[in-house]
């Protein structure tokens, strides 16, 4: 659930022992759901779409029905849909690390 309390995403997680090009259809998911695969060599990341297809998730890309959350990964598999306030206020501070 959101910190405002204005919509919420599931995040399913699965590993193997090789890459998928998308994630199962058997999930029942709603647009803004995050899919995470970790397998020996790598991981995929998926985002559930607006027109209900999977689609490969990105850093800072826009939520599919929220307009003001964006996805931030914390790390590689430690996402978070975020504000775009809090997403300036990392940035910020990421700049002012790397000066």
């Amino acid at each position: 659930k959101f910190r405002n309390g204005l919509g919420e995403a599931n995040v399913f997680r699965s590993s193997g022992d090789i890459s998928i090009e998308y994630p199962p259809s058997d999930y029942s998911s709603k647009p803004g759901d995050i899919f995470l695969y970790e397998y020996p060599s790598g991981f995929g990341r998926w985002i559930r779409s607006d027109k209900r297809t999977w689609v490969v998730a990105e850093h800072r890309m826009a939520h599919p029905t929220l307009s003001n959350r964006v996805l931030w990964f914390h790390s590689p598999l430690d996402p978070s849909w975020i504000t775009r306030h809090t997403q300036s206020n990392y940035e910020k501070n990421l700049r002012q690390l790397a000066a």
